[in-house]
């Protein structure tokens, strides 16, 4: 897992072009594009990996990808990471 906490934008650009290419092997993500959007503005895009296996045709920063609904389970998930942390309370109503 990468860990992205308060570190630097440099450090973490670092941490993630080293260890998303071992964590696609992990899971054999064959390719994605990822953004990192620090305080509104993009800091970095790269791509990753093929967009085909059978043509290894790379991933560029336009392609595009067919994609699941996987915002809320990430929403939940950050959600739940803030709570641990002190920052937010599930009891709190959404109001507030």
């Amino acid at each position: 897992m990468i860990r992205l906490g308060s570190m630097s934008t440099q450090t973490l650009v670092d941490s993630l072009e080293e260890g998303i290419p071992r964590l696609m092997k992990e899971a054999t993500v064959p390719g994605l594009a990822i953004t990192l959007i620090r305080e509104g503005s993009m800091v970095w895009s790269q791509a990753f990996g093929v967009r085909n296996r059978v043509t290894q045709e790379p991933v560029a920063l336009d392609t595009l990808f067919e994609a699941a609904s996987l915002s809320k389970p990430l929403f939940a998930y950050a959600s739940l990471k803030l709570c641990e942390k002190g920052v937010l309370d599930l009891d709190t109503p959404l109001v507030e």
